[in-house]
């Protein structure tokens, strides 16, 4: 039988309409996403059939399971087997696929590093100006633990760890979720490039401690609720970071 919390969408209540000539299979995966988007479906809803869809849509059934397999990879739709709780079925959306999703689209786009950093500088100077104003004793708490881990770790891929959690902390502080997902999108995308830098950086005692020492400095801006030193601080910390990593 159907999973307890799982309901089966009508087809009359579904907005479906006949699916566009060309490229039949992406029409018929945006119609999908934005019925998930908007509500329309629900997580743990069931979809019609395969051939009812095939119906809704006009179209056969290699361009029902192509979009259906496309929105399977993305996250969004979950194909179960089984004659009576098989069928294809909603996921509920987490913090995970949207920051997939959001990596994807900069793959696609071909969004260059270049354009990566830039918006990272901006749109991070902009979340440290939130955490000043916004950041609790908790949030300062976090980071002052991140940054005395930070401290006494010499491993240069548990020191990137630390360093991307202390920007999320940051983030976290400023009370804007849409910030956070778009920044771990973007650490996401330039893992590579990042993992290599760090681990040059990371024979470059120098470089390590001024790393360090701009972390507190910022935190002290935060502590203080300097929004604008905040703000000049961390913009000047990551332009640094990348001019050290030779990424600019």
């Amino acid at each position: 039988m159907p999973f307890l919390n799982d309901k089966i969408a009508s087809q009359s209540q579904l907005s479906f309409h006949k699916a566009a000539p060309t490229r039949t299979f992406q029409d018929i995966a945006r119609q999908i996403e934005e019925a998930i988007i908007s509500g329309e479906l629900k997580p743990h809803d069931r979809l019609p059939s395969e051939r009812e869809l095939q119906q809704l849509f006009g179209v056969g059934r290699a361009s029902v399971r192509e979009a259906v397999r496309i929105l399977e990879s993305n996250g969004m739709l979950e194909v179960r087997t089984g004659a009576v709780s098989g069928g294809i079925f909603v996921k509920p959306l987490t913090t995970s696929t949207t920051v997939d999703g959001l990596q994807r689209l900069f793959l696609l786009e071909q969004i260059s590093e270049k354009e990566l950093i830039e918006y990272r500088v901006a749109i991070e100077s902009i979340t440290v100006y939130w955490a000043a104003r916004r950041a609790t004793d908790e949030d300062i708490q976090e980071i002052e633990q991140i940054i005395e881990v930070m401290e006494e770790e010499s491993n240069w891929k548990q020191f990137h760890d630390a360093d991307l959690e202390f920007h999320l902390a940051v983030a976290r502080a400023g009370k804007n979720r849409i910030n956070v997902l778009v920044m771990l999108a973007i650490r996401h995308t330039l893992l590579r490039i990042m993992q290599e830098a760090f681990a040059n950086i990371m024979e470059l005692t120098q470089v390590r401690e001024a790393l360090i020492e701009e972390h507190k400095r910022i935190l002290l801006m935060i502590k203080t609720k300097d929004e604008q030193e905040a703000k000049r601080l961390m913009t000047e910390h990551i332009e640094n970071f990348y001019k050290n990593a030779k990424l600019e």
